[in-house]
């Protein structure tokens, strides 16, 4: 099913988005962001990757997760178990180091669209989630 141009929810999307990040100042940057583009849409907030999972695994239909990289004992294979665990969520990775390398790496990962670097700016992620609604993958932004 192609990807639909309105990024609503209805019916047959996902009702809710993950935030996931361990500083609440950028957990409030994301959802203000967040928001803009979905303003009907939940955002669910958690700030350590136990959290993460069973958050996710509460409802596997979200219609986002944004997750930083950053925070403690998040790594290529945790994004690999959130991916299993809710197949058709998109993932954008925020706070990754700079390098070509991890970038590629955590795109290898089935449902990550993004990877943003700690020195992103908003429009980025506004960009990144969009794009990742939208079913498109960003290799470098």
């Amino acid at each position: 099913m192609p990807p639909s141009d309105n990024l609503e929810p209805n019916a047959t999307a996902f009702p809710s988005l993950i935030i996931a990040d361990d500083h609440a100042l950028v957990r409030r940057v994301v959802r203000a962001e967040a928001t803009q583009l979905l303003p009907q849409t939940v955002a669910l907030e958690v700030s350590d990757v136990r959290s993460l999972l069973r958050t996710a695994g509460a409802s596997p239909q979200h219609r986002l997760a944004v997750v930083s990289a950053a925070m403690a004992g998040c790594d290529t294979k945790l994004l690999q178990e959130l991916a299993a665990l809710c197949p058709m969520m998109p993932i954008v990775v925020i706070s990754c180091p700079a390098s070509p390398r991890v970038v590629d790496q955590l795109l290898r990962i089935s449902t990550v669209r993004a990877a943003l670097s700690k020195d992103a700016e908003a429009h980025q992620l506004r960009f990144a989630m969009e794009a990742a609604l939208r079913g498109r993958t960003l290799h470098h932004l």
